[in-house]
């Protein structure tokens, strides 16, 4: 390349080739220096969700942030610019000639930021042409626009169904497309689909097609009926996926409701219309998930785009796939994505849109191309089953939508049964490869495929092999001791009890000598499902509930996963306002990636945790955390079973976003996910070790006996081995002190604040019930699986009489009857439990299901690591009963104002000093852990954090 030092470029020629270069090898519609009612965007690109505007100026750039927010809110047809990107050109683009500034733009690092019509802006990151475009590519609109769009399209649903449901003719009818029963769900739906049929009937109508399609009928006498007869003819041609069900719905209707239905959904498409956020592909899937009760029995949530983002773009991160070539389309037709419980698409659409990415990087001409990539992914590479015949079609809607003026044979879709059939028996959707080489399929109770041009093809599916499995399956689980009724009820409760009674036993079944339980819920089954269609050197990618980490019912999955897979990537949400990935759930939840090893290959027994203090708000966040995190796959990063010294940062431009670490896994908890703060990992790690760092993390300051409480004490049983039908008590809830059996019943925070305690209930025996294995566990010493952090102060208390916990508490009894001092030692184990050091490990290896509660059970409480009591010489013990002679009944703050509750501290000091034996060194660091933990999103929840 030649330079001349005397040359200085113009910035309009510079922004002239940036957009050619857009265009021609992103396929983007991008025009320079265009005038705009008077004022002249640098760069526009059109044909996305919303006009998007580059500002570009030379480093050092000092008026690009501001050039850019006064371009927000131009009107480009009628629409406003939601977004603006300030972009920072390289000086030395300055020198560099006309005739090799395209080339040289090409290979270039830009620094940008994009500016929203709020006047918010995400953070400054850098990055090659490809990340830009990327990022202007997966510009969203501004997050009214979407919640505008989302409660139209609700609402206009919600109406026109009801026209279908004011009509039991129309309604069976409808529910007959559908092959369910009838009622507002199944209208709604209808409904929906008719809506998003009608949107994308639009977006044809302005694509470039060979052979144009019919227009959208205007003042039709009958408006249904012309939009049947439109509809028919583009089936004649193809979009089966889109049309077919819409088709069937407009079809199934009185004629009395035809032209009003029609119309109302019509309108409504129209209100869309004026709304930027119409062409984002999971709009439909939003509302869908809403209105669809289906959804709801399985908990099966409706996954983010930023999430599916995040878990897509490094599932097929292009250098973690070193044998498949990304440019080759060929390779591409025989790479395949299956997700087995697809919803309405959002993991395939941006798995869709990784492999174009992919490809796009790495083809020296894309956009000649794109057709035949295009029809490539979708009739060979993306596939999906679902029980819910409605999201499989908007899962086709939105493929077909990529590129919707390209045609296709047939999609990799299928609608896979849940129920009883009267000859085949239990099917269970997708979960029956698990047993099986062939899946039945339903549709509209066909046999249908869609997506093929004939409408029916093979009423089978042939068990596939996908390079990957990207899933968000349903995770219902059963929250009892034996508990087969109870996951019954949740899980199948919508069939009736037989029916549901056989699937639940057909699933356990097909799940005996596979790492998934009922126990633990679909979500494992599911993963255990992947497991068995990958081959070696495959991915499995999964939106899994953050309780996979460590709740005891995922052990086996844990173990599959260290022992068979490289765990490449744990993301972990700590976001105090969004530890979820999903929609429509509070429930807090982790991505995992990982590659299975060869037979031969052993696991490193390691993964990468990747903590994040913010979630992604939308997609282009969500790609500059994915970027992040594969320049960090590149290097070292800090090892959370070291001294606490904090993590690697994860750094988005100059913001902070979370950090990394790397750690053992097996099948025990994975500590490192569970906190934002390494430091907090790091020093549990330390403390299951027996060891005490200093502030500085120089030097040990003390060596305890730290084991599983079950070592050397017994735990009263599960609370319905205690009272229920076949158990020997039933509970009253109210005690006084002449009762026989005296019982803690549920956790009562007036009460429970302090470490001495009353029973607050009587178990009465039933007549002719043996009692004495259940009765002699009571104990005095009770300690709770679940802490509610943001309320409750305490994790055990003591009483006076020998009293039995039930559901909130469980009772724990010294093992071996030799003891001289048992009582002391039940003593010192209330003094650790309820320090901020036993309310590290309690938290730690309970289930962060939820913001400000650390929920356990009663295995968590068996593996809990614990201050072993029986190591405690008679000073220690000595110490121990004057520490609690006073605290008994001192009263404390709920934990998460731990760094300022005086008695929380004072307990801690000690019992560091007087108790552990260990000085001010230990004082110090105990007091740092607190800081640490009041800090930490998920011990204080929806408050705000107290750090004094």
């Amino acid at each position: 390349m030649t330079t001349d030092t005397g040359l200085r470029q113009q910035e309009r020629v510079v922004n002239t080739e940036l957009a050619r270069l857009l265009r021609e090898r992103c396929s983007l519609n991008a025009e320079a220096e265009l005038s705009v009612s008077g004022r002249y965007p640098d760069i526009l690109v059109g044909g996305l969700t919303c006009p998007v505007i580059l500002e570009t100026e030379f480093a050092p750039a000092r008026s690009v942030d501001d050039d850019a927010l006064a371009k927000l809110g131009l009107p480009i047809n009628g629409i406003p610019t939601g977004i603006t990107f300030a972009v920072t050109l390289p000086a030395d683009l300055r020198s560099i000639r006309q005739s090799d500034l395209y080339d040289r733009l090409a290979s270039s690092t830009f620094a940008w930021r994009d500016w929203y019509l709020d006047a918010t802006s995400g953070s400054l990151l850098r990055g090659g042409f490809a990340d830009l475009c990327e990022h202007v590519r997966r510009a969203e609109p501004p997050t009214d626009d979407l919640a505008r769009a989302v409660e139209i399209l609700e609402r206009g649903a919600i109406d026109a169904g009801s026209i279908i449901a004011s009509n039991p003719v129309s309604l069976t009818r409808v529910a007959g497309v559908f092959d369910r029963d009838p009622g507002e769900e199944v209208a709604n739906t209808a409904a929906l689909m008719v809506i998003n049929a009608l949107v994308f009937h639009g977006r044809l109508s302005s694509a470039s097609l060979e052979t144009p399609v019919p227009p959208l009928p205007h003042d039709a006498l009958n408006y249904g009926r012309a939009l049947t007869s439109a509809w028919y003819e583009i089936l004649l041609r193809d979009y089966w996926p889109i049309f077919r069900t819409a088709y069937d719905v407009l079809n199934a209707l009185a004629p009395s409701d035809s032209h009003r239905f029609a119309l109302a959904c019509s309108e409504v498409a129209d209100a869309l219309a004026a709304v930027t956020a119409t062409v984002r592909h999971d709009l439909a899937g939003q509302v869908f998930n809403r209105l669809v009760a289906d959804r709801k029995f399985l908990a099966a949530f409706y996954t983010s785009i930023p999430a599916a983002t995040m878990l897509a773009g490094l599932a097929l991160a292009p250098e973690r796939w070193s044998d498949v070539d990304w440019s080759d389309i060929e390779t591409l037709r025989r790479f395949q994505v299956l997700d087995p419980a697809c919803g309405s698409g959002t993991l395939l659409v941006s798995s869709y849109k990784q492999v174009v990415q992919n490809h796009r990087e790495r083809h020296p001409d894309p956009s000649s191309v794109r057709n035949e990539l295009h029809k490539t992914l979708v009739e060979n590479s993306i596939g999906g089953a679902d029980v819910v015949d409605a999201g499989i079609h908007l899962t086709a809607s939105s493929l077909a939508a990529m590129v919707p003026d390209v045609t296709f044979e047939q999609m990799k879709l299928h609608v896979l049964p849940l129920d009883v059939d009267p000859v085949d028996g239990p099917r269970l959707g997708s979960l029956d490869w698990l047993s099986s080489d062939q899946v039945q399929t339903m549709f509209s109770g066909v046999g249908e495929q869609v997506g093929s041009l004939s409408g029916i093809t093979s009423t089978v599916v042939e068990r596939p092999t996908p390079a990957l499995v990207i899933a968000n399956p349903p995770y219902r689980r059963h929250e009892s001791a034996t508990g087969e009724g109870e996951y019954r009820n949740k899980v199948f409760g919508h069939l009736p009890l037989t029916r549901g009674s056989q699937l639940s036993t057909r699933l356990s079944s097909m799940l005996s000598g596979t790492p998934g339980n009922q126990i633990a819920g679909l979500a494992s089954a599911f993963v255990a499902l992947s497991d068995t269609l990958i081959e070696p050197d495959g991915r499995l990618a999964f939106v899994l509930p953050a309780t996979a980490m460590s709740g005891s019912s995922w052990e086996s999955v844990r173990n599959m996963l260290a022992c068979k897979y490289e765990v490449e990537t744990v993301i972990s949400s700590h976001d105090a306002n969004r530890p979820h990935m999903s929609y429509d759930t509070e429930i807090a939840e982790v991505l995992v990636v990982a590659r299975k090893n060869s037979a031969t290959a052993p696991s490193s027994g390691r993964a990468r945790f990747v903590n994040l203090r913010r979630r992604p708000s939308n997609e282009t966040e969500a790609i500059a955390v994915v970027n992040a995190i594969r320049r960090q796959d590149r290097a070292a990063v800090i090892a959370a079973d070291q001294p606490p010294v904090g993590g690697t940062p994860l750094m988005l431009g100059n913001d902070e976003w979370g950090s990394a670490v790397e750690a053992p896994i097996d099948s025990g908890a994975w500590l490192a996910s569970r906190w934002l703060n390494a430091e907090c990992a790091q020093f549990m790690y330390s403390l299951v070790n027996g060891v005490l760092w200093d502030v500085g993390a120089t030097s040990h300051i003390a060596e305890l006996s730290i084991l599983p409480i079950e070592e050397f004490y017994s735990i009263s049983p599960h609370h319905r081995q205690i009272r229920s039908r076949s158990a020997p008590f039933e509970i009253v809830e109210r005690w006084s002190a002449t009762d026989r059996f005296p019982a803690l019943w549920h956790y009562a925070e007036s009460t429970h604040s302090k470490l001495a305690a009353v029973p607050n209930a009587n178990l009465r025996l039933k007549p002719d019930r043996d009692h004495a294995a259940t009765w002699k566990h009571a104990g005095t010493l009770h300690v709770t699986p679940d802490v509610r952090t943001t309320s409750q102060p305490i994790s055990a208390v003591t009483t006076t009489i020998q009293s039995l916990g039930v559901r909130s508490w469980y009772s724990l009894r010294l093992k071996g009857g030799n003891d001289d001092r048992p009582k002391a030692r039940e003593i010192a184990a209330s003094l650790w439990l309820n320090s901020t050091l036993g309310m590290l490990c309690h938290s730690s290896y309970a289930g962060r299901s939820q913001q400000g509660r650390s929920t356990g059970s009663r295995t968590m409480l068996r593996t809990l690591p614990t201050l072993d009591v029986r190591a405690l010489e008679g000073w220690q013990l000595d110490a121990a009963e004057r520490i609690f002679s006073e605290f008994r009944n001192v009263p404390f703050e709920p934990f998460y104002r731990c760094a300022a509750d005086t008695n929380r501290i004072r307990l801690d000091d000690m019992l560091v000093r007087d108790v552990l034996g260990v000085g001010d060194g230990g004082i110090e660091a105990v007091a740092r852990l607190r800081q640490l933990l009041a800090r930490e999103p998920s011990i204080y929840g929806n408050k705000a954090p107290v750090l004094a």
